[in-house]
């Protein structure tokens, strides 16, 4: 058959099926085919072996406040004294709350006399970051930092113009508000922004009709309110940033202010159950930075910053004397604490056959100057000088640092702070870090210096803390298991040992 016979029998055959009524094809079967795998994500660079950064834009959503958003991180804890504006104190892996130093755009912001900060001071509308170092940072920080350091990062000086507010109400009759606004003024950046807290803290709560202790006799109510517990509180920051073509200068300040009542311990007689009616606490505190950043001379290292700051702390507790109990004697509270400091680092970077290798070398000095209508003015300086090193090698898959800090505290011998760590990442979803160093704390005035009040007495023989931390841990981060997303899983294993450790210890019935 040729082919062009074969070509018209095809075309007569499909004219032809043409002609017919047609049946319909069965409809299609689709199997659906379900893939589950695993996807791995990718870590955030760390600054150091022990160090990891919250963004608080992150956290908007969850409308958390700062104590909140720390105590919900791995390793950390904070302590409350009430509830909402009421003191809170970070601790970090079971240590004290003195024994963590906080800071604010790295400047140490713990009181003097009492150690530690009252985290109710700074409101996270008003925060930027925040950097959890875990473990040993007394290389890096200084005295107290066993437990750790927690450097609070304010919203800085802005070229693009933003503006935040944020309202929201609660439970006993609790409101909040925020507002924040940055941009540009010719050739000035700024930040400026306002927290206010305003709370009747008027709860009710039950309370044992029996302690069984023999102090209290008389009626003691089953069900209370919490009495005398408002506060209010107030907090503004201002940050203003200029170039200067050799570098920049910023101007950073921190203000905040509270008052309210203090109603003691509850449990007592009466319908008042045995709450302080009078008693009423006032404070105020600042922080003000001024700081230049820029390149040095030639030579002499690629990062320069130089910065003087000065803190002042105010706080006042006055409870007059109960007529109902005329032996009472009134107690009438005014400290104030200033703290003027400086500091200068510098920073070199080299590229060793490819790899990425900073030192920095940082030297700071501060005076704390206590002022006090229950006792004698005290003063004391400290300061020290620190070196690191941090090597980055394959890509940054290792980091290896290192740093040893010299300081001296008035009244205390020198002290020699060592710290090394490493951190591995062979994969971007794996990672494995670990470090070791020195720690130690020298005792705050209140430890030393506390006025014989018949009930609380400080020990001017106090020797400072002494501490060694270890730690190892794996992380993992998975951006995909099956239908999960975002699965993290961390896991650490930390030693510390601490000598002269320093604690509150009764030594008589009343002290």
């Amino acid at each position: 058959m040729s082919s062009r016979t074969l070509i018209l029998l095809i075309a007569s055959a499909a004219i032809g099926a043409s002609a017919e009524e047609l049946e319909p094809l069965p409809p299609l079967v689709r199997d659906e085919l379900v893939v589950v795998g695993v996807r791995g994500g990718v870590f955030e660079a760390v600054p150091a072996a022990s160090t990891d950064v919250l963004h608080a834009d992150d956290y908007t959503a969850e409308a958390k406040n700062l104590a909140e958003l720390l105590d919900a991180t791995a390793g950390v804890e904070v302590r409350r004294f009430g509830g909402a504006g009421d003191r809170a104190e970070v601790t970090i892996r079971g240590s004290t709350t003195s024994q963590v130093v906080v800071e604010l755009d790295g400047v140490r912001a713990n009181s003097a006399l009492t150690g530690g900060l009252d985290l109710s001071r700074v409101c996270l509308p008003l925060v930027e970051s925040v950097e959890i170092t875990r473990g040993s940072g007394s290389a890096k920080a200084g005295s107290g930092a066993i437990g750790g350091v927690v450097n609070l990062r304010t919203r800085t000086a802005s070229l693009e113009p933003a503006t935040r507010v944020a309202v929201q109400a609660g439970a006993f009759e609790t409101y909040e508000g925020s507002f924040l606004h940055a941009g540009s003024a010719g050739p000035l950046d700024y930040s400026v922004g306002y927290c206010g807290l305003d709370t009747e803290g008027d709860f009710d709560f039950v309370q044992p009709t029996a302690r069984g202790d023999g102090f209290q006799t008389g009626f003691i109510p089953e069900e209370a309110t919490r009495l005398n517990n408002d506060r209010q509180r107030h907090a503004a920051s201002v940050a203003l940033g200029t170039d200067l073509g050799l570098g920049t200068l910023s101007l950073t300040d921190f203000f905040v202010t509270s008052e309210g009542g203090e109603p003691g311990f509850d449990g007592g007689n009466g319908f008042t159950a045995g709450q302080n009616l009078e008693a009423e606490s006032r404070d105020l505190w600042n922080l003000a930075q001024l700081r230049w950043e820029g390149p040095p001379p030639e030579r002499l290292g690629d990062e320069l910053g130089v910065s003087v700051w000065h803190r002042f702390e105010r706080e006042e507790f006055d409870d007059p004397n109960d007529p109902n109990l005329p032996n009472q004697t009134p107690i009438d509270v005014d400290a104030r604490l200033q703290s003027v400091g400086a500091r200068v680092r510098d920073v070199w970077r080299f590229t060793p056959l490819g790899q990425g290798l900073s030192i920095g070398a940082r030297i700071d000095a501060h005076h704390d100057r206590l002022d006090a209508l229950d006792r004698r003015e005290r003063r004391r300086e400290a300061g020290g000088s620190a070196l690191d090193t941090a090597l980055r090698l394959f890509d940054e898959r290792i980091l290896l640092t290192g740093a040893l800090r010299v300081e001296r505290t008035e009244g205390f011998d020198t002290e020699w702070l060592p710290s090394t760590g490493v951190v591995l990442q062979p994969w971007s979803w794996l990672r494995v870090r670990g470090q070791t160093g020195r720690a130690y704390r020298a005792p705050n005035f209140d430890e030393l210096f506390h006025p014989d009040e018949g009930f609380v007495v400080g020990n001017p023989l106090l020797e400072p803390e002494d501490a060694w931390n270890t730690d190892l841990g794996v992380e993992v981060f998975l951006a995909e298991v099956g239908p999960l997303s975002l699965v993290r899983f961390g896991a650490t294993a930390f030693r510390r040992e601490i000598d002269e450790s320093i604690v509150w210890l009764q030594i008589s019935p009343n002290t």
